[in-house]
């Protein structure tokens, strides 16, 4: 019994993954045919022996309404110009027939030629006809491929593009923040090394642009922070104004005692203290920040108004912040909830009360909590001016007199709400 024309021995793949109108022309049949050979994974002498098993076929078998190609050669002159054992040749034969891009057509005995018996045209060998057949799936390959290598290639770009943006922006900020960042971009190129990126999966790109964009929102947020403008902490703590009068002014000559103080200070209304420092401990009013809390920790005395007490910070401070207040017994618990609240890291409040002290740093807090409704610059990141704030009072430059003073003044003028959603007058 022989395996006829129009019976196959193997049924051809066929994957509904069409993107264009079959080649016409044996050339790009073959040429399509090779390039999904290749995404399949097959190699070199697959690809040799393909080539030859279509290059004795005739181009008009590939054409037609009924295309049917076929290879009449005997096994053994096709291995012996291969220079390969009959064997290894059926191997490469089952190989291709899996990948679909041939079948065969033999006889039971392995008979291949062409002859005709009575009106038939019988023709046995390796038949192509699955190349043609399956063509819809070998350029659905292809399509896919493209695909891939565009999107690959738009992650490099996207990525590189990146990472370029990122030193760009480490480079304006101070040189010990930088180095930290680039000790960070350092690790991400570990990923995906600089000379790699053109050999990189899409999954490797991806992971890197990740990387650097989690980097990158760092980077923002410091910059945000080392950014705010000058006229910004001028209205909310300029340097102390050493010959101007206290705010707080007694209405009687009287001896005072700070509750920060080194020591007592002779004072007449609308005159500068006389020169009598004796050293004193706090002997403030019993709600005074000082008394309850110690001293201001550092050696730089306290321009604060005298007497400032807890009340009259909850009534300056924002109505959220007030709200803490008095939900909690002490200050210091409401204080470590809020600072959850408006998002400053524990860090940068335990850093402003080592320098501070914790009632300096407590009304800190709370000129910057106020200031976040600020009419004309309202405080953005109330974490990183808390640092900054830090950084003034090391320096001698931190007035929280003048915070205060400005927001009083415009609450009097009812211009400064004390929480979101409420316009000022």
């Amino acid at each position: 019994m022989m395996t006829l024309e129009g019976t196959p021995a193997r049924t051809a793949r066929r994957q509904p993954h069409a993107t264009a109108a079959a080649p016409q022309t044996k050339a790009r049949y073959i040429q399509t045919v090779v390039a999904a050979l290749r995404l399949m994974g097959a190699n070199s002498t697959h690809i040799d022996v393909y080539r030859t098993i279509t290059e004795p076929t005739d181009h008009r078998d590939w054409e037609g309404e009924d295309p049917c190609p076929i290879n009449y050669r005997l096994q053994v002159d096709l291995a012996e110009q291969h220079h390969m054992t009959e064997r290894h040749w059926r191997r490469i034969e089952r190989q291709l027939a899996k990948w679909g891009v041939i079948e065969r057509a033999t006889a039971d005995n392995g008979y291949r030629g062409r002859h005709r018996v009575g009106e038939r045209d019988i023709r046995l060998g390796i038949s192509l006809k699955p190349s043609i057949d399956n063509m819809p799936y070998f350029e659905g390959l292809l399509a896919q491929d493209r695909f891939h290598k565009d999107e690959r290639r738009a992650a490099m770009w996207t990525a590189r593009a990146t990472r370029k943006r990122v030193l760009s922006k480490i480079a304006e900020l101070e040189p010990d923040v930088a180095a930290s960042f680039q000790r960070r971009m350092d690790e991400i190129d570990t990923i995906c090394p600089p000379g790699s990126k053109r050999q990189a999966s899409i999954d490797v790109l991806t992971a890197f642009r990740l990387a650097l964009c989690s980097l990158e929102e760092a980077v923002d947020s410091a910059l945000e922070r080392s950014v705010v403008t000058d006229a910004v902490f001028y209205e909310m703590s300029a340097a102390p104004d050493s010959n101007v009068r206290s705010y707080i002014q007694p209405t009687t000559p009287r001896k005072s005692v700070d509750c920060n103080a080194q020591g007592t200070l002779e004072r007449t209304p609308g005159k500068p203290g006389e020169a009598g420092i004796t050293a004193s401990p706090p002997k403030g009013d019993d709600d005074c920040l000082e008394n309850k809390h110690g001293g201001a920790g550092g050696e730089r005395k306290s321009d604060l108004p005298q007497h400032l007490t807890l009340d009259r910070l909850k009534s300056t401070a924002s109505e959220d912040f007030a709200m803490y207040l008095d939900a909690y017994p002490h200050p210091e618990d409401a204080t470590a909830a809020y600072l959850r609240e408006i998002g400053i890291n524990v860090r940068a409040w335990e850093d402003a009360v080592e320098q501070m002290g914790w009632a300096d740093a407590f009304i800190s807090l709370v000129v910057i909590d106020r200031n976040r409704f600020h009419p004309t610059s309202p405080v953005i990141s109330p974490g990183g001016t808390l640092r900054r704030f830090t950084e003034l009072h090391r320096k001698g430059r931190l007035s929280l007199v003048r915070s205060l003073i400005g927001i009083w003044e415009r609450d009097r003028m009812g211009t400064q709400p004390r929480t979101a959603g409420l316009k000022p007058n």
